[in-house]
């Protein structure tokens, strides 16, 4: 009786070993094409720049701006707005962020991007502080899609070459805008994967497709933080 106790205690132990050895296994791999972008301000040209300090690229790079100072957390907590497209960032590599004024303490910074699996990560910046998360912690921007002759999430070729700047203002999107599905992990913040089940691109597409919101440029994102202020 005892013996066979034993023989089962060991299978058990073994099962564990097995299931924990595999998991290792997946992190390491996963770790291994895992992209990581900040940013950084480089003070002798006087222009920020996203830098991807991890082991594999980054692709559909998704730059936007907060429309107040940035929470440095898990989650969507504040409206955004101003989502640039950039050329996906090689390890080791970067891109300047031409269209960002140097110097604003009413908003932050934030980027979105997935690695070679889709997988969504988060990088938020704020008083030269960055943080980064596994998931998506800022909206869900349709980035292909084409309203009224313009892109919600404007490439940044286009940003640079018509001049324009954090002054402008498009495709904003409110805290209350922001669909996160009750079942996902916190830390995942709104969606996990690109294209998956949990990815809210859908209800997103829904304010710009049917009328909801405006593409045309608003009041400086400054200008509306002092005006909210000011009430």
């Amino acid at each position: 009786m005892m013996a066979n106790f034993f023989v089962l205690l060991t299978s058990i132990f073994a099962v564990i070993v097995a299931i924990g050895s595999l998991a290792v296994t997946l992190a390491t791999e996963v770790r291994a094409r895992t992209p990581v972008l900040v940013f950084v301000f480089d003070e002798p040209k006087g222009v920020w720049e996203l830098h991807n300090v991890g082991v594999a690229p980054a692709h559909n790079v998704v730059v936007a701006q907060s429309c107040r100072p940035v929470k440095l957390k898990r989650g969507v907590n504040e409206a955004w707005c101003n989502p640039v497209l950039v050329p996906a960032i090689p390890a080791g590599g970067s891109r300047q962020l031409a269209w960002l004024e140097p110097f604003n303490k009413t908003w932050g910074l934030g980027v979105s991007y997935t690695d070679a699996g889709r997988r969504f990560h988060t990088d938020k910046c704020g008083n030269d502080v960055n943080f980064v998360f596994d998931g998506l912690h800022i909206p869900r921007w349709p980035i292909v899609e084409v309203v009224d002759g313009q892109r919600v999430v404007r490439p940044a070729w286009e940003v640079v070459r018509s001049s324009r700047t954090t002054r402008d203002e498009w495709s904003r999107v409110e805290l209350g805008d922001v669909v996160r599905p009750w079942w996902l992990l916190r830390r995942y913040g709104i969606c996990r994967r690109m294209g998956s089940v949990s990815d809210p691109v859908g209800q997103y597409r829904k304010l710009w497709l049917h009328g909801n919101k405006d593409l045309r440029s608003a009041p400086a994102v400054g200008e509306r933080a002092a005006d909210s202020s000011a009430e």
